[in-house]
Order: C-alpha cells, then sequence, then structure tokens
C-alpha cells in the first residue's frame, strides 16, 4: 500500500501479499471505436467494454449506498469508475484503486481478477461475481470516505480499515464466512493489528481481522465516524484505553 502523505493518494489494493435520492440506472451509448458502454446513476458514472457489465457494476452502486450512508459515508462529488479487463498503470496483481486527485476508480472485470490472484487463496474460494461486486464496494468506500474524512482522519490505515470493513459486510455470510472461518482471532481486536503493512502482506488475514474488529458491538459505523472526524486514528494509534 501506498503511505498516506498528501490530502489525495492514489490507492491501489493489491493481493500480493443515504438518505440520497438515486436515480434509475441509464444505459448511455456505446461508443462503436472503442466498445464503451456508460452508465450513469446517482453522482457516478460507469464505464465498462460492454452494456451489460456497466449495467450490472451501476447496479451495485446504487445497492451499496445505502450500507455506505449508514456508515457516514454520503456521496459529496461525482465519481467516475472505469472497468476493464487489464489496468495499464498499475501491477499485475492490482485489482482496482481510487485517484483521489482525479475523483476515479479503476477496476478490473470480473475476468481480469480471475486472472490476477491466486484461485488456492481464501479469496479464490469466494464466488467470483460476488467477490468482483466487494471490491466495486471496497473502492466507492475509499472514494466516499475521501469526500466526507477530516484532513488528519485521511490516512492509508484509516482508508485501508474503511474499505475493507465495508468489502466485507457486502458480502453474503456465506461467502464472508469462507475468510473469517480460515483466520479466527480472539477479541478483542488488538487495534494495532489494523496496519496497512498486514494489509499489504497478508490481505485476507487483514480482512478476516477488520471485520472482526468492526463487528463488536462498540465498533461498527460508528467507529467509522470517529475515523472521519479524526476522533481516532489508526496510523497514530490513537485508540482509547
Amino acid at each position: 500500500m501506498l503511505s498516506y502523505s498528501m490530502p489525495c493518494y492514489p490507492h491501489i489494493l493489491r493481493l500480493a501479499a443515504l438518505a440520497v435520492t438515486v436515480s434509475s440506472v441509464c444505459l448511455g451509448e456505446v461508443h462503436a471505436d472503442d466498445l464503451l458502454a456508460t452508465c450513469d446513476a446517482a453522482d457516478f458514472t460507469v464505464e465498462a467494454e460492454t452494456g451489460p457489465e456497466a449495467q450490472a457494476v451501476c447496479r451495485v452502486v446504487l445497492a451499496a449506498l445505502p450500507q455506505l450512508q449508514n456508515c457516514h459515508l454520503s456521496v459529496r462529488n461525482p465519481v467516475s469508475i472505469t472497468v476493464s479487463d487489464d489496468l495499464a498503470d498499475a501491477s499485475a496483481r492490482c485489482l482496482g484503486y481510487y485517484q483521489c486527485d482525479q475523483s476515479e476508480i479503476h477496476i478490473r472485470s470480473a475476468q481480469g481478477m480471475a486472472r490476477a490472484f491466486d484461485p488456492e487463496g481464501v479469496f479464490g474460494q469466494v464466488e467470483l461475481d460476488v467477490f468482483f461486486e466487494s471490491i466495486v464496494v471496497h473502492e466507492l468506500a475509499h472514494a466516499l470516505f475521501q469526500q466526507n474524512a477530516c484532513v488528519t482522519g485521511a490516512c492509508s490505515e484509516n482508508h485501508e480499515y474503511v474499505a475493507h470493513a465495508m468489502q466485507m459486510a457486502w458480502l453474503p455470510d456465506d461467502q464472508r464466512a469462507l475468510i473469517i472461518d480460515a483466520y479466527p482471532v480472539e477479541t478483542p481486536i488488538d487495534p494495532m493489528l489494523l496496519n496497512t503493512f498486514i494489509a499489504t502482506m497478508a490481505p485476507e488475514r487483514y480482512a478476516a481481522l477488520v471485520w472482526q474488529h468492526f463487528n463488536q458491538p462498540e465498533n461498527g459505523c460508528a467507529f467509522i465516524q470517529r475515523l472521519l472526524v479524526g476522533d481516532v486514528s489508526l496510523q497514530l494509534q490513537l485508540y482509547p484505553e
């Protein structure tokens, strides 16, 4: 992961290691030159190589917005999402990234993801279409966290926590259990473990840690709100006794 050094940074997820009124999903024209289909929904523009793919991502965005809003992640600015088989400016293991200076999300297609990570890993056991949707939600959470966080709250550790929590929350119970059961831990979770080193080197374990921490009664969306306003920070270990 990239360390946070400026108000905006490109986020890359690597597997190495609302009360808002939403519009209906509208598919724009398909451009003959580049076979790019466009879909507009609730301040989001989705571009993909086929119409059905663009529509599918739009449906995920619309379905995920209430979950994100419930955790204080409101839509404040438009976001564009581009889906493609390959990410030209990222490593072969990168599944998606959020570029906040341009408010852009770039995500591999489901087929591209299938080639990018180890099918023998725990993530490889999750249904591919479901996993693809969860990555859309992951990067969407990055975008909305950046839009809502105070400057001191927008560090990379806080970003990763929120994005992984929202990704895990999106997964159906049986799919999420595949990850949790592979990495059982005793609660309460030590917040010192919720760092970007583990997120980079052991992303499946990190996802399990985040969910089990987030799922504790005293945490959940209330903890995300505290990260947003800067009351706590996983980067600075300003965690209350």
